[in-house]
Parts: structure tokens; C-alpha cells; sequence
């Protein structure tokens, strides 16, 4: 079945020595542990409303997704790219959903083989599904980085697990002054091309804005 990656949008932008691959899946209807915050505010499905290409996309990929080929489509697709001349030598991110997440243990596990076929590739998910990542975490490869997704309004149980086990990306309402005393830890969300903070592991937890 097609597989249809798209290689940027207008933060996760190339540059001379970095360049993206960004997999999607519809918003929502994937996304098991969604808060009721996360589903008021979820920019994914803005794109679904105002673009009438991009859902029928998605749910090509969702149906893709549960097929037995797979992990393999993904590999040859991730092989294609990679294997450009123009993307020699450059640092590869690839981030898992956009939109969407991990809809299921088996569609985790999948995403645990593809990452750890391609060790020079970072690969980055924002997740509500982490009951799916601790079930596989002795699995997961070095390179597959997993950011637990907090909101105000996730669970307090899930903020707990969080702070033990996973670095965190944690969306909430900024004053300046709270937004001054994150220091490092504080994302504007302009250009992870340049930033590359969410990729680095040794940093921990990450916060941005709601937006």
C-alpha cells in the first residue's frame, strides 16, 4: 500500500545540514489518550478543515499503517529518501505524527523495527499512548526518541510516570514571567531545523506554549 511522507512544513524547515521526513495519521480518531483540551486545540485538525487534500492523505497512511508490509514500505520509503545524493551527510530527523499517534501496541512495535533499522536517523514522537512505550521500552532503540506530551489537563498519574521515565514536551498557558524563568527548557516552536532541542535526549523536559 502507498506510503506518503512529505519532507518539511513551516517549523520543521531544512537547512544546509539537516533535513526532515514527517509521517501522519489522522488527528484524533488515533489518538487513544487524547485529553479534552488537547482535542479542542488540536492544530492537526485545523489542517483536516481547511486543506481537502490532507485528510484523505492521512487516512490513506492509517489504512497503510495496519497492513502486514508495512514496516518493510516504511524501510524502502526511509532508504529512498536517505539514499539521495543531495541528503548525504546531512543530520535526518524524522518525526512520527505530526498529527496522529500511536493507535495501538502493535502499530508502536512497528515504529520500534523501522527505527532500529536505521541507527543514523533521529527519530522523534510526541505521545499521549505512553502505556504502549513502556510495554515495548527495553525494545526501543537509542535513536527512536519518545517525548511524553503533557498538557494542563493530563492526568496527574501520567505526569508522575512521565518525570520518572521520559523526557516530556509539556503544552500549557505561558505568563512572560514563567516563560522567562524556563530558560532553556522554553521552546517557541519557530524552526526545529535550527533548534533541534526536542531531538537531543540530555534534554529533559520541554515546554512550549500553547498554541
Amino acid at each position: 500500500m502507498k506510503i506518503t511522507l512529505s519532507t518539511g512544513n513551516k517549523k520543521l524547515m531544512a537547512t544546509d545540514t539537516v533535513k526532515f521526513l514527517i509521517w501522519n495519521i489522522p488527528a484524533q480518531i488515533t489518538c487513544p489518550f487524547a485529553t479534552k483540551h488537547c482535542e479542542k486545540l488540536c492544530y492537526a485538525k485545523k489542517a483536516e478543515r481547511l486543506y481537502p487534500q490532507v485528510l484523505p492523505c492521512r487516512m490513506a497512511n492509517l489504512e497503510s499503517s495496519k497492513s502486514a508490509d508495512f514496516v518493510e514500505n516504511m524501510k524502502n520509503e526511509i532508504a529512498h529518501y536517505i539514499g539521495k545524493r543531495t541528503w548525504k551527510d546531512k543530520t535526518i530527523y524524522f518525526r512520527i505524527h505530526e498529527s496522529g499517534d500511536f493507535y495501538n501496541q502493535e502499530y508502536f512495535d512497528k515504529w520500534v523495527d523501522i527505527a532500529t533499522a536505521f541507527p543514523g536517523v533521529r527519530f522523534l514522537a510526541y505521545t499521549k499512548s505512553i502505556k504502549y512505550v513502556l510495554n515495548t521500552e527495553k525494545a526501543i532503540p537509542a535513536n527512536l526518541i519518545i517525548r511524553y506530551s503533557l498538557w494542563d489537563d493530563s492526568p496527574e498519574n501520567d505526569k508522575e510516570t512521565a518525570c520518572k521515565s521520559f523526557p516530556t514536551y509539556t503544552a500549557d498557558y505561558l505568563s512572560g514571567e514563567q516563560i522567562k524563568a524556563l530558560g532553556d527548557r522554553y521552546c517557541e516552536c519557530k524552526d526545529c531545523g535550527t533548534c533541534g532541542k526536542c531531538y537531543n535526549t540530555e534534554v529533559k523536559d520541554i515546554v512550549c506554549q500553547i498554541h
